[in-house]
This record gives structure tokens, sequence and C-alpha cells, in this order.
């Protein structure tokens, strides 16, 4: 049986949310490459990483928008939520789940995760 992610909301929240998984580590990788190579100051780790974070609620908004078929900004911030879900599950093996830039990642998420669900309704195919 062919499942559809415009019927099927878990499946459509699941693949977003693995492609801003991937699209994160991606934009970890590229800038993690940058800081090496340009032997940039350790200070801008923080930033690249929220960089990284919102490019990844981006993607995953902009796939739930896109395959929603309306309501792209609710959609995309819900699939942004369900990065941050991840993200704060992931920090809990570290113990920095509330870290100085909890409150920098929730706005990022929200942000990106509904710009990418409005991109991703309002896209010409």
């Amino acid at each position: 049986m062919k499942m559809s992610l415009r019927k099927n909301r878990l499946l459509l929240y699941t693949a977003g949310t693995l492609l801003g998984i991937v699209t994160t580590a991606a934009a970890a990788a590229l800038f993690s490459a940058a800081m090496w190579s340009l032997q940039l100051d350790v200070r801008l780790a923080g930033a690249m990483s929220l960089l990284s974070l919102g490019a990844g609620c981006l993607a995953a908004g902009l796939v739930t928008g896109f395959y929603s078929g309306r309501s792209g900004l609710l959609s995309g911030t819900k699939a942004g939520l369900c990065l941050l879900v991840l993200l704060a599950a992931a920090s809990l093996f570290t113990g920095n789940i509330a870290g100085d830039s909890a409150v920098g990642k929730i706005v990022t998420c929200v942000l990106c995760g509904g710009a990418g669900g409005a991109l991703g309704i309002n896209r010409n195919d």
C-alpha cells in the first residue's frame, strides 16, 4: 500500500524532521570545515550551530508546508518544534538541555520552521 505524505500527517512530519536532521548535520559539517580551513575564532561556533539549526528547521518546514496543502505556517512551525524536541532529547545525554542558548534555539526553530512552511505552501511547481 502506497502512503501519501498529504494524507498521513505522521509520515509527513517524520519525513520533514528527518530532512531537517540531515540538513542540520550537513550545514554543521560545512561550517566546521569552514572554521577549520579559515582558522576562525572558536567563539563563532555557537552562531554557526544556530545557523545550522535554522537551516534544518527551514528545510523541515519547507517539506511539511509543501506537502500539507494548507496552513503552511502552522505545519512548518510544528516541524520546527519536532526538530527542537529531538534536539532536546539528544541534549539529555550531554546534560546541557537548558544551556545558555535554549531561548535562541526555540526562537530559531519556531521562526525558521514557520518561514519554511510559508515558503513551501507558496511554492510554484
